[in-house]
């Protein structure tokens, strides 16, 4: 079942006294926290369930139990009746903890300061979220807190409880805000092309005139500062797949474009200047897997619409995740292009055109490659690909990405015409890998499918720098199973 509407993150307890004002989001939420931020002993204190996936956790709720879990390396959780669980990091932004027939997701707590351009993360407690059974009955809202936090949820000896109010959805306005024109110029491409021979770079006139705030929309928002902390600052082996093939097995080249002559992949698509790239990647993802299990006789077209107006779990043309979509999926719904035609724009009510049940579908089995967030890795990522199909990865989009037109892609510093420019967070399709000879030397790369129309790149997409983690391609793969 469809959400009604697009709830807010942000919701009220009879507890816990809120006073709400929900503004617009810029680049997903401005918090930042780390492994280490959420590794330890936690109070969840959960509402009534009993309720549908239709649950509004805007509206207060009382606690009427709680439990505490631990939260250890690298991704187990317990509980105090030795029930053992798997718990991810959401990025930087929250935690998804799995544990006795029941999921928990929230996203970190922080405050806005009072002129709106900073924001401080508070990772030891969480905004409410959302809890329910695996099967996806009995939903309820939470709150939670780290055992050590610094200012307590609940205060001690009363009634009444001390939550700070401050939106989830907020403006920071040093993000998106900035009109001043973006600089896509031949001179700029001429200099890139003089400083490398792995690709070539042009100028695309949809770019030309475009604001650094658009720009950054179609890299899909602004990441926090630390950024490379954020994605670095734990590896581990991990709670990995089972993969029946070995990586010293797998061929050199392989790409679902071309399996003995058939493509398995969908159509590339524009998303225009909204950053919607994350709910584009993961339809992307299902349709092509669609495609492989049912020898492409399944070929819908999946709406990235869904996600912009209806998901509580992501910030619409402002950025999201792609497990998120992944779990959207499984706890909602998707519905066919037809039924909810993209729109750029993430102010459209959910208000689904169809009737017909053919015309959607659902998600499972949504994960990191590598089994947590931090766990990714060049060899798990070309195992699931070649297995189960292509799927979502992550980048730091830089200014000169916008230029590339083919060739392999590595980031390339300009001398000249330099933007004011901070990295994005941009998720994309890889849909297979391969090297490149034409230079007199071998380069890996992977193979991407992009969502800027079938004009920019070649035709649609991109290949990047393989084995060296370049722009991070290689630190945040997900993969989804589409249900139909």
């Amino acid at each position: 079942m469809m959400p009604n509407h697009r709830t807010t993150i942000l919701s009220t307890l009879a507890f816990f006294l809120l006073a709400v004002s929900i503004w617009s989001v810029h680049a997903d939420i401005p918090v930042h926290c780390l492994y280490e931020d959420y590794q330890g002993i936690w109070t969840y204190y959960l509402g009534p369930g009993g309720n549908t996936n239709s649950i509004d956790c805007n509206q207060p709720f009382n606690i009427v139990k709680q439990f505490t879990f631990t939260l250890d390396v690298p991704d187990v959780a317990n509980d105090d009746n030795h029930n053992k669980g798997f718990w991810t990091r959401i990025y930087d932004e929250g935690v998804e903890l799995v544990i006795n027939n029941q999921k928990f997701f929230a996203f970190s707590y922080y405050e806005l300061s009072s002129d709106g351009f900073t924001a401080t993360s508070y990772c030891e407690k969480t905004f409410p979220g959302w809890y329910h059974n695996i099967d996806g009955s009995n939903w309820g809202c939470f709150v939670a807190q780290k055992n050590n936090a610094s200012n307590s949820i609940i205060s001690d000896g009363s009634e009444q409880a001390y939550f700070p109010s401050t939106p989830i959805r907020a403006e920071l306005q040093s993000s998106l805000d900035d009109n001043s024109p973006f600089l896509h110029t031949e001179a700029i491409a001429k200099q890139i092309n003089n400083r490398q021979n792995l690709w070539k770079a042009t100028v695309y006139p949809q770019f030309v005139s475009r604001t650094i705030a658009e720009m950054q929309r179609y890299g899909g928002g602004k990441l926090a500062k630390d950024t490379k902390l954020a994605l670095l600052d734990h590896q581990g082996s991990g709670k990995a797949r089972t993969y029946k093939i070995r990586t010293e097995d797998l061929p050199e080249s392989f790409d679902w474009r071309n399996i003995n002559g058939v493509n398995y992949v969908s159509p590339v698509r524009d998303q225009g200047a909204c950053g919607s790239c994350f709910s584009f990647a993961t339809m992307a993802m299902a349709e092509a897997r669609m495609r492989i299990a049912t020898n492409n006789h399944n070929q819908m077209i999946l709406a990235p619409q869904t996600i912009l107006s209806c998901s509580h779990y992501s910030q619409g043309c402002n950025g999201g995740f792609g497990y998120l979509v992944g779990k959207f999926g499984e706890d909602y719904e998707i519905a066919s292009e037809s039924c909810f035609p993209y729109q750029q724009n993430d102010t459209i009510s959910c208000n689904v055109m169809c009737n017909d049940p053919s015309q959607y579908i659902k998600m499972t089995d949504y994960y990191w490659v590598g089994g947590f967030y931090g766990a990714c890795s060049e060899d798990l990522m070309k195992k699931e690909i070649y297995e189960n199909g292509p799927i979502g990865v992550s980048f730091e989009v830089y200014s000169d990405f916008y230029y590339y037109q083919s060739g392999v892609y590595t980031h390339v510093n300009t001398l000249m015409g330099i933007n004011k420019w901070e990295i994005v967070n941009h998720e994309v399709l890889a849909v297979g890998w391969g090297v490149d000879y034409s230079n007199g030397s071998e380069i890996p790369y992977w193979i991407v499918k992009n969502s800027w129309s079938d004009s920019w790149g070649e035709n649609g997409y991109f290949r990047i720098m393989r084995g060296t983690d370049e722009c991070a391609i290689e630190t945040m793969g997900v993969a989804i199973t589409p249900v139909f």
